[in-house]
């Protein structure tokens, strides 16, 4: 008894292509409409890249709906996560108005399972993603069309699988070609390509070989320090300095607290952190290096060698505490590599708090004056310190300014108790770390033994608060990522003067801690110079963007230049008439000048070869 051939079950491709039509549509529309992009006037003055996007995304979809289809149940859970994870690309895109950057990932995965990064994880995607993709399984469940084609058992054909290969090939094109900028996913893989590209430019390693180590400078005249201070180096987190010296909209000071102490120190107005994250900034600072373009120095360089300024002032006589006010000294292995890099002692001042006092804490941690009270309540029972045996060399870093402004409690906001926006939140935060700064000078002055005490305020780098539209400090090089206050007072030493014309960086702190004390090191590799003395030529501020492809710069104040790496683009202000910079003047500068800045991005590039090789400085 013969039976007729059993049908070979059909992919319904109608069902795939209208979600991907919704997937496009809902993703080009809302992302335009959030990046203040009409969507209607985009498709009608670029419809060709519309179109290659759209197509793109279908050809995409197309070759894992073909290739995966001998895998039954498997297929539609591989379809799902794609479409959830392309609603969370484009999440993000929406939350912070720019693709999301592989970078962003790999260069952070270390803290991605801690609690308060996976809160700014989702504020960075947004609710929307769980949403639609919460109605894409709805939809695969009971659409039959979705359903068979997602979850229905088709046996191997090799025709399945020549149209997968064929889609997945039009897919690389497309993306390959960058014709298709509306397609969230390719956008991401273009940034892995740029990730992993490592090429040489400037062939190091036939300069440079093992054991060359050019950074290393030998004075010919080495000195003990002439005077030996306590230095209190205090970092406050994400300290943009917009607002000082300013009023709120009400005309309400901001920062009254610490605009009243510039006239009383070395103060920089044009002062920069090399980079845009805490443990990069602390290590431009403590080092005098410049940060590393990949990943962080902590933790990818933790086993190479260096000699710090704190490794320095320990061979002549101080002792050096690195100090957190977040609860982990364990977070981006700061900790462990301020102890392997001469510190004395790392912790968070959580240890010390007493019972009830971690309440007061929001966001990201502590409050700043108690952050400062219990410091100086643990550095009275130190009688290495209170003896006079050893000065103290310190770096505090305060975490209340940190991401999550919108936490500040309502009885704490005194700026905007109300807040509408990212801006607003911010003034709140830093007016209430600028009143408790206040604290620490009080607690200073109450101890005879901390009389003679250099004290610096900056910060580990500085923060948008949305001057150019965006909110998180991943995404470009404008002002705002980069510039954070420098404030040095050393009453009786360093005459109080402002300096206005000049920019200097994180990498000038330590030979300007250095020329203060007058010790001057028989060795050492420190790349910035002294803010006491003009600035030598040749000497320009270098900035680091590590996210969104990369953006390096070159500030010879009032002059910025600034190259993406990812796609060339180069662009060049005068901050002094334009410092919104908002007319990018690269056509029309002289191009000796910009040759020139091109040429000092050889120092980022050596910088980094030399951390990669380990050849920053020798063994004992």
């Amino acid at each position: 008894m013969s039976t007729a051939p059993q049908k070979m079950p059909q992919i319904d491709r109608r069902a795939p292509v209208a979600v991907i039509t919704f997937l496009f549509l809902t993703d080009m529309f809302y992302v335009n409409a959030r990046s203040g992009i009409d969507p209607f006037l985009d498709a009608w003055r670029f419809p060709h890249l519309v179109l290659f996007s759209w197509l793109a995304l279908v050809a995409l979809f197309a070759a894992l709906l073909h290739l995966f289809s001998p895998l039954k149940g498997l297929r539609g859970v591989i379809l799902l996560f794609f479409l959830g994870f392309y609603q969370c690309l484009t999440g993000y895109h929406f939350v912070t108005k720019t693709p999301f950057d592989f970078s962003v990932m790999a260069y952070n995965s270390d803290a991605t399972f801690n609690a308060e990064s996976l809160v700014i994880i989702y504020e960075s995607i947004g609710a929307l993603p769980l949403i639609f993709f919460a109605g894409y399984i709805l939809l695969a469940l009971f659409w039959r069309p979705l359903n068979t084609a997602f979850f229905a058992p088709l046996p191997f054909s090799w025709r399945r699988i020549a149209i997968g290969a064929a889609a997945l090939a039009a897919y690389v094109a497309l993306t390959a070609a960058n014709v298709a900028p509306h397609d969230e996913f390719g956008q991401f893989l273009r940034s892995i390509v740029t990730f992993q590209r490592t090429a040489d430019q400037y062939h190091f390693a036939e300069h440079y070989p093992a054991g060359t180590y050019p950074f290393v400078v030998a004075e010919p005249a080495p000195t003990p320090p002439a005077r030996r201070p306590h230095i209190f180096l205090i970092e406050i987190e994400s300290f943009n300095p917009r607002f000082i010296e300013q009023n709120s909209a009400a005309g309400v000071p901001v920062m009254p607290y610490f605009s009243s102490l510039i006239p009383q120190g070395l103060y920089v107005d044009h002062f920069y952190g090399n980079t845009v994250q805490s443990s990069k900034g602390q290590f431009a600072t403590l080092f005098s290096l410049l940060p590393s373009l990949r990943q962080k120095e902590f933790i990818r360089h933790a086993d190479n060698r260096f000699y710090s300024l704190a490794a320095l002032l320990r061979d002549d006589g101080y002792t050096g505490w690195f100090v957190k006010a977040y609860k982990n000294i364990t977070f981006d292995n700061t900790g462990v590599f301020a102890l392997r890099n001469g510190f004395d002692r790392a912790f968070s001042i959580h240890d010390f708090l007493k019972e009830g006092e971690a309440a007061h804490s929001w966001g990201w941690g502590i409050e700043d004056q108690l952050f400062y009270r219990r410091f100086f309540e643990h550095l009275d029972t130190r009688t290495e310190v209170t003896s006079g045996e050893k000065p103290l060399f310190v770096v505090l870093h305060t975490v209340m300014n940190h991401m999550k402004f919108n936490k500040t409690p309502p009885e704490l906001r005194h700026i905007y108790p109300d807040p509408q926006n990212m801006t607003e939140n911010f003034a709140n935060t830093i007016h209430l770390s600028d009143q408790q700064l206040s604290v620490f000078f009080e607690e200073l002055g109450k101890r005879d033994y901390l009389k003679e005490s250099i004290v610096i305020i900056t910060g580990d780098h500085g923060f948008t608060t949305a001057e150019h539209g965006y909110e998180h400090n991943e995404l470009y090089y404008f002002e705002e990522f980069f510039r954070t206050p420098f404030l040095l007072i050393y009453p009786g030493v360093v005459i109080p003067q402002r300096i206005a014309d000049t920019a200097y960086s994180q990498i000038d702190i330590a030979p300007t801690i250095l020329d203060i004390i007058g010790l001057t090191p028989p060795k050492h590799h420190f790349r910035g110079q002294s803010m006491l003395h003009p600035k030598e030529p040749g000497r320009p501020v270098l900035l680091i963007q590590p996210y969104n492809g990369t953006f390096l710069g070159v500030v010879e104040y009032p002059m910025k230049y600034v190259r993406h790496v990812r796609d060339g683009e180069e662009f060049v202000y005068d901050l002094e008439r334009d410092p919104q910079e908002a007319d990018n003047l690269i056509a029309t500068t002289d191009p000796s000048l910009v040759d020139r800045w091109r040429a000092a991005l050889r120092e980022i590039y050596l910088n980094q070869y030399l951390l990669e090789t380990d050849q920053v400085w020798p063994s004992p």
